[in-house]
């Protein structure tokens, strides 16, 4: 039965040539259409993932294809006869159980190649993110959950990506719904085939009607999801993955953003200012990224921001600054450390935005090659300019200047280390 839909449906899970990807083929229809992983694109399904290609449809694939993305499985033909693949128990549980007792078939050949993220791709939708990280290792997934006053769905859960552990530890957990959304999904005709043992309805701390199979259930289910949609790629994935509160609209749009590397990057000649715009931030988007404040936020306002690359900012040196106080009163100068502190500060706000974990701070562990080359003194302005060097979570290294009206005020390459928030 479909979690939503409420109606009956019977899959059947295929052996597939070398090359034919994931298809989804519509038995019940006329001419028994198939929809592929790549015919996501442009469907809006609320609380599920669907496929539409013409008038064929398949919705709530999320947990069968994380399935097969747990299990590594790239070929395969998926026979439905209905619009809903079967809900099972609300978790993969089931279909990884199906899938070993048939059998697990190596092909001979090359292989669809994974996608390797070469640099970071980060996007934010309301108070959800979610960033791709460049991973040499495999598929990481770092997931942290924070419905605020329902201590059972917050919490953070990171794993690397293999059969087993995904077997193990991910496959068994089970949807869930907050008890006050429950009323507006079934009002809003979904949730039909939805009970107390095939989805945890949560309620503050506890779980209504049924034993949690796992403590932090709601936070693997989210894993579990996740999987599921970035099987949209089309190809295996080699990146970190790091996504806060994250759900299938921004999932299947950064699959959409890792696509365009496969395809090369996009021509922005056409830019608006609009859009160049919207990579600015103000004080008080800074104050959302970093937890410096008053008197030791150096960074006045982003006036360039190129995601996992560059970013350049403004620092207005002001004769009111409280160092001056002291260094020196006679003649006031800015200390060259509080130079090489904005920079790094500016550094933070790339990194950190990317990252896009709330509560994760920046450690200074290090400059090299320093100089400082003029006095910095009130009414000057510091432009701040910091490029990637080297990024490689939870350490990096940044290249970094500082400008008073073109001249080179300091330099320096700054190296981190990111803290990650502790777990709840």
């Amino acid at each position: 039965m479909g979690l939503h839909s409420g109606l009956r449906a019977t899959v059947r899970l295929c052996p597939a040539p070398l090359g034919t990807g994931i298809l989804f083929v519509r038995t019940d229809l006329a001419g028994r259409p198939s929809l592929s992983v790549r015919d996501g694109d442009g469907i809006s399904a609320p609380f599920r993932t669907a496929l539409r290609n013409g008038a064929a449809e398949v919705h709530t694939v999320e947990h069968l294809l994380s399935a097969l993305c747990g299990l590594g499985i790239t070929e395969c033909v998926i026979e439905i006869d209905g619009l809903e693949v079967p809900g099972m128990d609300g978790s993969a549980r089931e279909f990884v159980a199906a899938i070993r007792q048939a059998g697990i078939q190596p092909l001979a050949g090359a292989g669809i190649q994974p996608l390797a993220v070469r640099e970071p791709v980060q996007l934010v939708d309301g108070g959800a993110t979610i960033t791709a990280l460049p991973y040499a290792h495999g598929l990481k997934i770092s997931y942290t959950l924070d419905y605020p006053g329902q201590p059972l769905a917050q919490g953070r859960y990171e794993l690397e990506l293999n059969e087993e552990l995904y077997a193990k530890e991910i496959a068994p957990a089970r949807t869930f719904v907050l008890k006050k959304d429950a009323e507006a999904l079934r009002a809003a005709g979904l949730g039909k085939g939805a009970d107390y043992q095939n989805t945890v309805v949560v309620e503050g701390a506890r779980a209504l009607e049924t034993a949690l199979r796992f403590d932090n259930e709601p936070v693997r289910h989210k894993i579990l999801d996740l999987l599921g949609d970035l099987c949209l790629l089309g190809c295996p994935l080699r990146a970190h993955i790091v996504a806060s509160c994250s759900g299938h609209k921004i999932n299947r749009a950064l699959v959409l953003r890792l696509r365009e590397l496969l395809q090369g990057p996009p021509d922005r000649s056409a830019e608006t200012k609009e859009e160049r715009a919207a990579m600015q931030l103000d004080v008080n988007a800074i104050k959302a990224i970093l937890p410096h404040r008053y008197p030791f936020l150096l960074v006045d306002r982003v006036v360039e921001l190129e995601p996992g690359k560059r970013v350049v900012g403004l620092k207005n040196v002001s004769a009111n600054e409280s160092f001056f106080q002291g260094h020196f009163p006679a003649e006031p100068v800015m200390p060259g450390v509080l130079i090489l502190e904005a920079l790094a500060q500016l550094s933070c706000v790339l990194v950190l935005r990317d990252l896009g974990i709330p509560g994760s701070i920046a450690l200074f562990t290090g400059a090299d090659n320093v100089s400082w080359r003029r006095k910095v003194v009130p009414g000057d302005q510091l432009r701040l300019e910091a490029e990637v060097d080297k990024l490689r979570p939870p350490f990096g290294r940044m290249k970094a200047k500082a400008t008073v009206d073109g001249e080179l005020a300091c330099e320096a390459l700054i190296k981190f280390m990111i803290q990650m928030p502790e777990k709840k």
